[in-house]
């Protein structure tokens, strides 16, 4: 596998730093910014999941997303949008300028 790896090279011209390399690249490739933000973007606080828990999920799944300085926002926008209490996601709808007017700390912590 490695020779198939690093060809048309051959894994003795190769550096050992070389070889680990094209290992990692084959077995722990870096995930598709685009599949993660579609995972990031499709997700829901669950049935029976806490406000905690959800907000722990979305901070998991933005930090493979690559969003850079629009985080604080796209976790609050995420938030909003995939809370399951219709009532808390109203009021929180309903201010003009939230990440301002309310603090959302454990958003960002």
């Amino acid at each position: 596998m490695l020779k198939n790896l690093v060809a048309p090279e051959s894994p003795s011209s190769l550096k050992f730093e070389e070889l680990v390399g094209a290992l990692k690249s084959h077995f722990s490739p870096k995930p598709s910014v685009i599949a993660e933000r579609f995972k990031f973007h499709g997700r829901y606080q669950g049935e029976d999941e806490s406000i905690s828990r959800y907000i722990v999920e979305l901070k998991k799944l933005a930090s493979t997303c690559d969003i850079g300085s629009f985080l604080k926002e796209s976790l609050r926008d995420r938030f909003v949008c995939g809370l399951r209490d219709g009532a808390i996601q109203k009021k929180l709808l309903s201010v003009v300028d939230l990440s301002e007017r309310v603090r959302l700390h454990w958003l960002w912590r």
